[in-house]
């Protein structure tokens, strides 16, 4: 059989207090049966007193119980704002993954639930995200940015391309029900993972109680951050409009197969490892604005790849889509962010927030309208000169023109800008690099030579 139990909140949290501070047998008996038990039911959260202890607890018990992949209903009279607000905003965008392995398990149709789902956490995952720049501002200096984010970065491609290959694998198995079951359960152990490691993630004091605070009148007026304000929303604009329709097209279009996706996934991400280290220094030694102008421009190729990709050719294209894609994006997702933080002032919070509110409203107004043009075009096609023309395409050359124009944007942004002598680096690079450099271009003088003669 199997084994439940019930408690309230106040009898739950009295036990994991027992558990915690008191020592005998049958307090830590109780304590170990709530993350053992089959299914827990907790009736009435919100209704014990409220503390540090309390919130920590709780997340941990939830985490836990996920992990060893037990089954848990939480009944509750708070509202979402209320839950935010007493158990905090981190706690409440992890658990919101919870419900996809859930809803997928009972087979839930209900598209209400996933858009719940999403929602809660799009809405509160920006915040930690803000928050943890604000903390790596105080952390690391500086001049150590780009080569701090070239690490971090590189360790973070790993864990994406090892995702990458598991997410095509399941994916092509004969029972997609399954598949995604199995993504998603991943998708919430690791989310309750991360949230665990932000508990202990270490937030420096404040030094000084008494500094000057920054209004958002007073950031509006700063006039270069404006400009980077501009060229964000431009940017984030541009790419939340056209990635959805990126996938749309190659996926149920051309009809690109999920293993095959990944293993072209599995190698951008060996590339972003890769060059997130070169970036990472680059953008130290010439400007952070200097190495996001060679991932802005790749990203012009990259849409031009989609538009001129066909149902012939999708294979290749993807290919070098996918190779693209690790040597643009590498630059783009370390200095973004660090650009971010060298035209802030300190401090730097409400700049942060201004951001984050922008980037916000951009990506929403920006999804929407890609949803209705997509409806609107969906697989639709007309013939050019005997080819067929997908009408999705539009939305890929309307994204080229806005990614010219925040190319634009970005070149007016006034900051540390060091031109790159690219003969100094060839000469600066390892002999083995040279020496490859030196027999190409020796091979095609002798080409040339021998077509003169």
């Amino acid at each position: 059989g199997y084994s439940v139990i019930y408690f309230t909140a106040f009898q739950l949290f009295d036990i994991l207090s027992n558990g915690v501070f008191e020592k005998d047998s049958d307090a830590i008996a109780a304590h170990q049966n709530i993350f053992d038990c089959d299914l827990l039911i907790i009736d009435d959260l919100g209704t014990e007193l409220s503390n540090s202890f309390t919130t920590s607890q709780l997340f941990l018990c939830v985490n836990e119980r996920i992990l060893r992949q037990k089954s848990t209903i939480i009944s509750t009279n708070l509202n979402l704002e209320q839950i935010a607000d007493i158990y905090s905003e981190r706690t409440l965008s992890r658990i919101s993954i919870i419900f996809l392995p859930i809803a997928i398990y009972f087979d839930y149709r209900n598209p209400y639930i996933f858009i719940f789902v999403v929602s809660i956490y799009s809405l509160f995952s920006p915040f930690v995200g803000s928050v943890w720049m604000i903390i790596m501002m105080e952390i690391i200096n500086k001049e150590e940015r780009g080569s701090y984010f070239g690490k971090r970065n590189f360790f973070s491609s790993m864990s994406v391309g090892l995702y990458m290959l598991l997410y095509g694998y399941l994916l092509d198995i004969s029972n997609q029900r399954q598949g995604y079951f199995l993504l998603t359960l991943a998708m919430a152990i690791f989310s309750l993972f991360t949230l665990v490691l932000f508990f202990y993630h270490y937030v420096p004091e404040i030094e000084n109680e008494n500094e000057v605070k920054l209004s958002f009148k007073e950031v509006l007026k700063d006039k270069n951050f404006m400009v980077y304000l501009r060229y964000v929303s431009i940017w984030v604009f541009t790419w939340e409009f056209i990635k959805p329709s990126f996938e749309y097209y190659r996926v149920k279009i051309l009809g690109a197969n999920p293993v095959f996706l990944s293993q072209v996934g599995a190698i951008t991400s060996v590339l972003l490892m890769t060059m997130y280290m070169i970036y990472g220094k680059a953008s130290d030694r010439y400007g952070n604005r200097r190495v996001l102008e060679i991932g802005a421009k790749l990203t012009i190729i990259y849409v031009l790849c989609y538009i001129f990709m066909t149902p012939d050719n999708y294979k290749p294209t993807i290919l070098i889509i996918g190779i693209l894609e690790g040597v643009a994006f590498a630059a783009i997702n370390i200095c973004f962010f660090n650009l971010l933080l060298e035209v802030s002032k300190t401090p730097a919070d409400v700049y942060i927030a201004l951001y984050v509110i922008i980037n916000g409203i951009v990506a929403l107004f920006a999804g929407i309208l890609s949803g209705i043009f997509a409806t609107f075009f969906s697989a639709n096609y007309i013939m050019i000169f005997g080819e067929k023309f997908y009408l999705i395409k539009i939305i890929f050359i309307i994204g080229l023109f806005l990614r010219i124009f925040s190319i634009y944007q970005l070149s007016k942004i006034e900051v540390f800008y060091k031109r790159i002598n690219y003969k100094n680096v060839i000469l600066k690079s390892p002999k083995y690099i040279r020496d490859g450099l030196g027999n190409v271009i020796r091979t095609r003088v002798e080409k040339q030579k021998n077509r003169k003669e």
